[in-house]
């Protein structure tokens, strides 16, 4: 069961990495549009809050209306996207900086490379464990 969350684990910062790439090419694509307002996508504080406080305050969802109050589980973690509430840049367009926008677009491509090459690996390790053939 642990391989089994481990790997459920890996797709979701696989996704959250894939949410960024798409959200970041938004902000760019919208540098020029006045009052557009900078996008973000929340997961890694979630997720070391889920790795590091496990056993917190639950609530129950009896309507989809509701407010959840902390995630569960790893099982409950799902990345998403919210506003930033940066400043006006002084261009007074809107809050984009193509810089800093670019900037973490290089971040997230290194890691979505370098968590598509450990699944690749993890991949490779069952298959070989499975076969009992290495290579």
């Amino acid at each position: 069961m642990v391989l089994g969350t481990f790997s459920s684990l890996l797709g979701k910062v696989l996704d959250a990495y894939a949410m960024r790439q798409k959200t970041i090419a938004g902000n760019m694509a919208n540098i020029s549009t006045p009052g557009y307002q900078r996008m973000d996508v929340s997961f890694e504080n979630e997720l070391r809050d889920a790795v590091n406080h496990p056993q917190r305050l639950q609530g129950v969802e009896t309507d989809s209306g509701h407010i959840r109050l902390r995630t569960s589980s790893l099982d409950d973690l799902r990345p998403r996207v919210q506003r930033t509430d940066d400043p006006v840049l002084d261009s007074g367009i809107n809050n984009v900086n193509v810089d800093e926008e670019m900037a973490e677009l290089a971040n997230n491509t290194i890691l979505y490379a370098t968590m598509t090459n450990y699944m690749q690996r993890r991949v490779r390790m069952l298959r070989s464990a499975i076969t009992g053939r290495t290579g």
